[in-house]
């Protein structure tokens, strides 16, 4: 009993101690900084997709090296964030954040020099390290500025930078990218100006965390053998993912031999974290909690019915509605806009309340209802429609990115925080990287299906080709009107609805996922050198109490 009520002692003087946190200027400066370097990386991730056709017409480049070209910087993105919290423990935040935009700089003087493919390809995938690591130092650095309660609104600004960057990046793109041939460069231009203007604030107004421990130790002891296994095994299986069914069929050997090959490195790796090095770059004592496993598993549905949506709503305003370019990124703003405020209504909420649950579940419950909803649009629905269906799945989704955070940063001890902070970017960048080849192998088969309803057999094998069902998709504006173009519009219309009823059925999935997330206390201080406040959760243990099956946090 006392010690009982010492824990509750502790903690209501630490709830005290949270409510009288108050932002600084200086505070206010280096978020704005951070804020500023994550509107950068974004605008760099995403300005070159719509310039892909003046560039590879440049360069004379295949189809091929096309697609290299637009996925190399979520890939190398995806591979480098597991391993931001090593290289923060290693060389500081601030250090470590400088480092990922000199990559991102680099990168982006080569991609405006560019001559050739492969340095082409060099420059887009330092683009993709330097995009991938300074955001996932950045998410880091907030975790360490902000107490856990009030980290809600302040990662949920980061969302927005993000959300700004998404929209204003292929806008900036296609602007820069329209005035003649060579003008995709400026794209590479405009990226290292504000790299450029990154670093200059990340060395004036972002005042971090100091670096703990002498910085060669802190090389000898991070798992760099762990690292270049993990990198090796995700490098495998993601470019075959991204290329299978687009570049090469499921079947080739380009495809399978790679997936086999990452998949034996995968289990390698596991093995390897879980019996050879002292600190191990992801520990397995993370996969042991299970509302860590319950968000990594939330987060990769997350991010593949993100980028599903992001990427086959466009087919359906363009290969279905018939409109331009222009209209649909018009069309695709009710999602893009809402995850936005989505996200801030969920951070403040839960800052409010002091509870994360409710929103979790409420956000994958309407994702669930209004992604399903959306198999009900069809040729002639009109945008008092389509409109406030795409508002409540943005906002679904934009709650999903404000709540989630808070399920695995509650959920560990402070010295496990900065790598399961990673880890929850890397499952959700895992997400849309495979969204796109899951939705593509989906809407192919579907469309298949459906042509072969609406047309006669011999039509289809004229109109319908497995590794280019977007290409058709395309060719509709310049059909002639005819019989023929209403029943593949009636064809990619319902092999798009059909799409939506997979991945409101993955949402659901993960909403059962998200019952294992266990409570606990928000009201947790900012790290000190204070000795250790014990934790409870709602059964009213301890950490002390607890069987073990469940890490509680235990600030340093």
């Amino acid at each position: 009993m006392a010690k009982g009520s010492s824990s509750s002692t502790s903690l209501v003087e630490e709830h005290n101690q949270i409510k009288q946190w108050r932002p600084t200027n200086s505070f206010y400066l280096s978020f704005a900084s951070l804020f500023f370097v994550v509107l950068a990386a974004t605008i760099s991730a995403t300005s070159m997709s719509v310039a892909l056709t003046d560039l590879a017409k440049h360069l004379k480049l295949t189809d091929s090296d096309a697609f290299l070209v637009g996925s190399l910087t979520s890939i190398t993105a995806t591979v480098i964030q597991p391993s931001c919290a090593s290289w923060a423990n290693a060389f500081g935040r601030r250090e470590s954040l400088a480092g990922g935009l000199a990559f991102l700089l680099v990168g982006s003087i080569l991609g405006a020099v560019a001559s050739d493919a492969p340095l082409l390809f060099v420059a887009r995938s330092l683009q993709g390290i330097g995009e991938g690591g300074s955001v996932g130092i950045i998410e880091i650095m907030v975790t360490e500025m902000v107490p856990l309660r009030l980290r809600g609104k302040w990662l949920a600004w980061i969302c927005v930078a993000s959300a700004i960057g998404t929209v204003s990046g292929p806008l900036l793109g296609g602007l820069l990218s329209q005035v003649n041939d060579w003008s995709w460069r400026m794209i590479f231009v405009l990226n290292a100006g504000m790299t450029i203007l990154s670093l200059l604030l990340t060395y004036t107004a972002i005042n971090p965390k100091p670096r703990q421990g002498d910085i060669l130790k802190n090389l000898r002891d991070s798992d760099w053998a762990g690292l270049c296994i993990f990198c090796t095994a995700i490098l495998l299986i993601l470019v075959p993912l991204t290329q299978g069914g687009s570049l090469y069929s499921w079947t080739d050997r380009r495809t399978i031999i790679p997936l086999c090959f990452g998949s034996v490195s995968l289990v390698a790796f596991i093995l390897y974290e879980m019996f050879v090095p002292a600190n191990p770059m992801i520990p397995p004592e993370l996969f042991r909690n299970l509302s860590c496993v319950a968000t990594f598993i939330a987060c990769l549905v997350h991010g593949l019915v993100l980028w599903c949506l992001l990427y086959y709503l466009p087919i359906y305003y363009e290969g279905v509605k018939g409109y331009s370019s222009i209209q649909t990124g018009v069309a695709v703003l009710p999602e893009t806009m809402t995850i936005s405020l989505g996200s801030i209504v969920s951070g403040v909420s839960i800052s409010h309340t002091g509870r994360y649950r409710w929103a979790i579940w409420s956000a994958w419950v309407a994702t669930t209802v209004s992604v399903g909803t959306l198999y009900f649009l069809g040729v002639n629905s009109p945008a008092g429609q389509w409109v406030p269906q795409n508002l409540l799945v943005g906002f679904g989704l934009g709650m999903i990115f404000g709540a989630m955070g808070f399920a695995v940063q509650a959920a560990v001890s402070h010295d496990l925080l900065a790598i399961a902070v990673t880890l929850t970017i890397f499952f959700r960048s895992l997400g849309t990287a495979l969204g796109v080849p899951i939705g593509g192998v989906i809407f192919t088969n579907e469309l298949k299906t459906e042509l072969l309803i609406q047309l006669p057999s011999n039509a289809t094998d004229k109109f319908f080709q497995p590794s280019f069902s977007l290409v058709l998709v395309a060719q509709l504006r310049n059909m002639n009107d005819s019989s023929t173009k209403s029943a593949i519009i009636a064809a990619v219309s319902s092999a798009v609805g059909k799409l939506w009823i997979y991945m409101s059925a993955l949402c659901g999935a993960a909403l059962l996922v998200t019952l294992g997330i266990k409570h606990f206390s928000l009201d947790v201080d900012l790290p000190s050198e204070k000795d250790p406040l014990p934790r409870v959760d709602d059964n009213g243990l301890t950490d002390d109490d607890d069987d073990g099956s469940i890490i509680l946090i235990q600030m340093i």
